[in-house]
């Protein structure tokens, strides 16, 4: 009689096992859930990640191209002539212009 006892109490614990493995099978494959959702948000974050680095990166040449701007006097005058145009005070600007096109010797086809 114990025998049977015993016998019941690992059968009801396999049924147990069974159905929690079957349970967690489930979540974990499901769409949307587990393993997928898992991925989805490892994807996620690797991408962040990456985004991430990219600005940082930005940041760190914002800062270098900042101490220049305190410190190199070369680089600030490099930078106010590229992008402001400017020329010292005892400088020649010579212009270039394209020749205009005469209508009298340009003969359209």
């Amino acid at each position: 009689m114990k025998l049977q006892g015993a016998n019941l109490v690992v059968t009801i614990c396999l049924i147990l096992a069974a159905m929690v493995f079957i349970a967690l099978t489930i979540a974990l494959f499901s769409p949307g859930q587990g393993l997928s959702k898992n991925q989805q948000k490892i994807a996620e974050r690797d991408r962040l990640v990456e985004a991430n680095l990219i600005i940082a990166q930005r940041i760190s040449e914002k800062y270098r191209k900042i101490d220049r701007l305190r410190h190199d006097p070369i680089y600030v005058e490099f930078i106010a002539r590229k992008d402001l145009g400017m020329v010292r005070k005892d400088e020649l600007v010579l212009a270039v212009h394209p020749p205009a096109a005469n209508p009298m010797t340009d003969k359209a086809p």
